[in-house]
């Protein structure tokens, strides 16, 4: 995964999500970039700075919303920072403080204990 561009509030990215979701709190998955949105003038704000895959957290919502045509609908400006992930590890490997490396399993199998 390539580093993340952040702004000057140190781990905080501007970008925009369906404003009927735009709540403090409320997570994300980016998933993709769709062709329709090349052409759009706030790709470099919605999708330009996020990685595929991560999972966003929304920090802050702004006033200021917009007109999204992929969407059909309004999009509100949102500040987003990266997500904890909770997850199980080995007891051997539960020390505190410790920085652990996460790699998410790439897996087609449905699992029973993921809501999809």
């Amino acid at each position: 995964m390539r580093p993340l561009q952040v702004s000057s509030k140190g781990n905080i990215i501007l970008t925009v999500v369906n404003s009927e979701i735009a709540k403090r709190g409320y997570k994300f998955i980016f998933e993709k970039n769709n062709l329709q949105c090349m052409g759009c003038i706030l790709k470099k704000i919605c999708i330009d700075k996020l990685e595929r895959g991560r999972v966003y957290e929304i920090v802050n919502v702004r006033d200021k919303e917009h007109f999204c045509k992929l969407l059909n609908g309004k999009v509100s400006i949102v500040e987003v920072k990266l997500a904890s992930i909770e997850l199980s590890i080995e007891r051997k490997n539960a020390i505190e403080g410790v920085i652990i490396r996460y790699h998410p399993i790439n897996c087609l199998t449905p699992c029973a204990n993921i809501m999809y």
